[in-house]
């Protein structure tokens, strides 16, 4: 019996996230707020539960799933290949370009790379996920992030402000 490749994954992702999570283990926990161990255990319960699924499915599939075209199985590894070398000069632009136009940028290319979809939907996608990360990051759990030369350009007028009144003071 040949075992389908999505138990495989689902295995896989589970020996993944319980390598996250022994890896956060030793950072502080924080008192009474989350510390810095939040963030990556809250991550590796998610992949957890998602391994779970993947592997659940894959044991309940009886068949295995037919073989891709090998055009397809290149098309896929071109982006595979392409998402790498994002996410590589994502992380460089980063402390450069600042927080916001680097990721807005990074996410609208995968967005692009990945997604079939209305040019209105691969601008807006990016914009609102930036925004929620920005608003969770900086102004929710108060994470100062580079602003590159965004924040000097903005730096001493109402944003600042604007930022005080959103988180209340």
């Amino acid at each position: 019996m040949r075992l389908h490749r999505d138990v495989l994954a689902g295995g896989v992702l589970l020996v993944v996230a319980v390598a996250y999570f022994l890896g956060a283990w030793p950072l502080p926990s924080g008192q009474g707020e989350p510390g810095p161990a939040f963030l990556p255990q809250i991550l590796s319960g998610a992949l957890t539960l998602v391994g779970l699924f993947i592997l659940v499915r894959g044991l309940r599939t009886t068949s295995t799933p037919a073989p891709t075209p090998e055009s397809s199985l290149a098309h896929s590894r071109w982006k595979s290949g392409l998402t790498i070398l994002l996410t590589v000069m994502y992380v460089m632009a980063f402390h450069l370009l600042g927080f916001v136009p680097s990721t807005w940028l990074y996410t609208l290319f995968v967005t692009v790379i990945f997604r079939r979809k209305p040019a209105v939907i691969a601008v807006l996608v990016p914009v609102l996920s930036t925004l929620l990360i920005y608003l969770l990051f900086q102004i929710g759990l108060g994470v100062q992030l580079p602003g590159g030369p965004l924040e000097d350009l903005l730096s001493g007028s109402q944003w600042q402000s604007w930022e005080l009144v959103v988180r209340g003071r």
